[in-house]
């Protein structure tokens, strides 16, 4: 996943480098706000001071997918169990699997895809599951998140996406909460 790096400027004045996720989390606007910004910067017309706009920085870019190589690198792969139509067939690493089979590795990324659905879609087609045992026994190193995690960062995905109108919404119900909490607890003291 190619990763670039942009320049937003506001009023014709430059106020934040980042990827997309990062100048709409600074701004606290959606990525597609960003995206129109981008799609601004392209047009000579419209990359003036009286729009926003962002355009692309190449030295940034440069940087970031070059940090991502070798990070990438230094990452130890994950353990699948690897399943033809419900019957197993191997335990390895992706490119373990690919040249099993001998298929490329982005069909054995789909195949990590479909094993993340549920039994009955899984059970009649291709796919592979993450071994967290065999991934700890081969890299002791690698930590595997735990459910909690994951739960955590899907949240904040859901987040990311989410309406001013929402987030107000979220903040209400919370205050409500925690006002009723605190009346349980008057009560319990009285």
């Amino acid at each position: 996943m190619v990763v670039k790096v942009f320049d937003a400027y506001i009023k014709g004045e430059k106020k934040a480098t980042g990827t997309i996720d990062e100048i709409a989390d600074y701004f606290d606007v959606s990525r597609n706000s960003i995206s129109l910004w981008i799609k601004n910067g392209k047009d000579p017309k419209k990359a003036k001071p009286k729009y926003k706009h962002a355009i692309l920085n190449k030295e940034k870019t440069k940087e970031l997918t070059e940090q991502k190589k070798k990070e990438g690198r230094k990452l130890p792969a994950s353990v699948y169990d690897y399943y033809d139509k419900g019957e197993f067939i191997m335990t390895g690493t992706a490119r373990e699997i690919s040249q099993f089979l001998k298929i490329g590795k982005n069909n054995v990324y789909s195949y990590i895809q479909v094993g993340k659905h549920a039994f009955y879609y899984r059970k009649t087609r291709k796919h592979a599951i993450l071994n967290e045992a065999e991934t700890r026994k081969r890299f002791p190193l690698l930590s595997i998140p735990q459910e909690e995690e994951i739960i955590e960062t899907k949240e904040k995905e859901r987040r990311k996406h989410e309406t001013k109108e929402e987030r107000r919404l979220r903040r209400n119900i919370r205050a409500q909460m925690a006002i009723e909490n605190s009346r349980k607890d008057d009560s319990v003291f009285k």
